[in-house]
């Protein structure tokens, strides 16, 4: 069985996604988020949406995840801090 683990997205709406990092295979749970966002994060590239117009308050490394497929942990595993790149 995957572990799983929450990251709470903010604190006003009821919607969740779920991911696998590609790497590790840890799901990841992004909770709080408005169904509104849960739709456009679905089908953001109908909507011609950047990932940070749909989720702006969540941290660059989270949205990144919809992006690679990677968590925070593994892309800075695979590519480096992005402090030192």
């Amino acid at each position: 069985m995957s572990e799983t683990k929450k990251v709470k997205i903010t604190n006003k709406g009821n919607c969740s996604v779920s991911m696998y990092c590609s790497k590790c295979k840890i799901k990841y749970e992004l909770t709080g988020l408005s169904s509104e966002q849960s739709d456009k994060l679905y089908y953001r590239d109908i909507y011609g949406l950047k990932i940070q117009q749909i989720i702006p308050e969540v941290k660059p490394e989270w949205r990144e995840m919809f992006i690679s497929g990677y968590c925070p942990d593994c892309w800075n595993k695979i590519f480096g801090d992005p402090q030192f790149t």
